[in-house]
């Protein structure tokens, strides 16, 4: 099974969410599109802790990306207030479940 958040962005403080991450989880990250702006992956800890950025991008990625979850988290992708430049910009984050293990 595959849980995963899509966006077509096409303006500021717009992300793809998926609120639930469980620890060690690879999670799978794909990006296109960006022209002028900054894209931002962000991980909040617990239900009340606020959004941190773990990772950014400002032009589209040329490998694959991804975020190995270090314990469970929510994920959100997306383009923050005053960081969108032009055009459409999709982002999308999903991981499998169950989680394989080495």
């Amino acid at each position: 099974m595959a849980t995963e958040a899509t966006a077509a962005i096409t303006a500021e403080n717009t992300f793809a969410e998926v609120t639930y991450v469980p620890m060690n989880a690879q999670v799978a990250i794909s990006i296109s599109g960006i022209s002028g702006s900054t894209v931002i992956l962000q991980a909040k800890w617990n239900q009340t802790g606020s959004w941190e950025t773990q990772k950014s991008w400002t032009a589209d990625p040329t490998e694959a990306e991804s975020f190995d979850a270090p314990r469970a988290c929510s994920l959100q992708i997306g383009i923050a207030t005053g960081a969108f430049g032009t055009g459409t910009t999709t982002v999308k984050i999903g991981y499998d479940y169950p989680i394989r293990r080495a």
